[in-house]
């Protein structure tokens, strides 16, 4: 199929989303990447009723189904935004108070918000919305979809409880003012009764520095609390001790201009057996990013599937909705992108988007239009 042909096919099909979204959609392709399994090579995927109904080689097409076949295709689910603020950066930090147990991010979604439609154009599919870091808890995460007809699915409307150590939580005039108060002011909270069904495990942390990253890693031991660390490339030093003291980490955008030495924070941390995935910050950073990072981390030593997971499943299961999202498996949401190749590739670009058994995005074709 030529360029033109397939880019007037897939225009077709966004104008016909609706029909999309009631019936049936068979995607054929060179290459289908579960992520959870065997990568299946010219194989078959069926969509129905916003599930993926069936993975395999000559499958039967339903009579009434849409069928796309784009033989030099590679099928990989949509990416899971390990952490951002897609649909509420300009609500992120709320500046009356420190502590901010039961806000909601949910609440503060906007499904209208451009940022949605960029990051679905990247590939994400689903993201988890967060506070931003000013303030030592911003408030309660959460784990959503959002269609483009403005319709949200909610994975997790309280996912996790954010909290920050990072320097923009207590390097100001009002308390907490320096990190050992940050500290101590987690500690002051155990009893809240808000605060408790996050204690043990439904926790993430923002740190950076060296300092607030060990800060991070004594919170088993003095509170009881194994949290998600919310970090940067910074903790490469810190990886082979963080086993045991925390129960993962979202990895921040990693940069092509990084040097060596920190383009390896995510191999260390699969050689460490930390579970990891990335996380954009769109969109105070590109939505791009979250693919990019894949790139850079292959750069820096991980292995193709690592990072294979890190965009998907192994996030998903971080943030606990992996029974929906994070590969492409029988009985999953139909998220699924088409690609020119692999995603940890640098050469490869993404050709269209599909969200609950819909098309939604072909980024390719918008691009070339420019």
């Amino acid at each position: 199929m030529t360029r033109a042909v397939m880019t007037a096919v897939l225009g077709l099909l966004l104008l016909m989303g609706v029909a999309i979204a009631q019936g049936p959609v068979v995607i054929d392709v060179g290459q289908i990447i579960t992520v959870s399994g065997e990568v299946v090579e010219g194989a078959r995927i069926v969509c129905r009723d916003g599930k993926i109904a069936a993975i395999g080689k000559d499958l039967k097409v339903p009579k009434d189904a849409v069928r796309v076949v784009l033989p030099q295709g590679v099928a990989f689910p949509g990416f899971v935004d390990a952490g951002g603020f897609i649909g509420a950066h300009r609500h992120r930090n709320e500046t009356t108070r420190a502590v901010m147990c039961d806000l909601r991010m949910s609440d503060a979604l906007d499904p209208s918000d451009p940022a949605i439609g960029l990051a679905r154009r990247a590939g994400i599919t689903t993201f988890h919305l967060m506070p931003g870091e000013s303030d030592l808890v911003g408030g309660q995460t959460a784990v959503a979809k959002v269609n483009p007809d403005g319709r949200v699915t909610w994975l997790r409307r309280e996912a996790l409880l954010k909290v920050s150590l990072a320097t923009a939580a207590w390097d100001k005039a009002t308390p907490p003012t320096h990190l050992l108060g940050g500290i101590e002011g987690i500690a002051s909270l155990k009893d809240n009764p808000v605060v408790k069904p996050f204690w043990a495990t439904g926790c993430v942390v923002a740190a950076r520095s060296p300092a607030e990253i060990a800060a991070v890693t004594g919170l088993k031991q003095r509170q009881g609390i194994e949290p998600l660390l919310l970090t940067n490339a910074n903790v490469v030093a810190a990886a082979g001790h963080l086993a045991g003291k925390v129960r993962g980490v979202l990895l921040e955008p990693l940069r092509p201009q990084l040097g060596n030495h920190w383009r390896r924070a995510a191999a260390r941390l699969a050689a460490a057996g930390v579970p990891f995935a990335f996380a954009s910050r769109a969109p105070v950073a590109p939505a791009e990013g979250l693919r990019l990072s894949a790139v850079v981390a292959r750069m820096g030593g991980l292995s193709r599937s690592d990072a294979w997971k890190a965009l998907t499943l192994d996030a998903a299961r971080l943030l606990g909705v992996d029974d929906r999202v994070g590969s492409l498996e029988v009985g999953k949401d139909a998220d699924i992108l088409v690609m020119t190749r692999e995603p940890s590739d640098p050469r490869a670009r993404l050709m269209w988007v599909v969200q609950d058994g819909r098309v939604v995005a072909n980024p390719l074709s918008i691009k070339e239009n420019r």
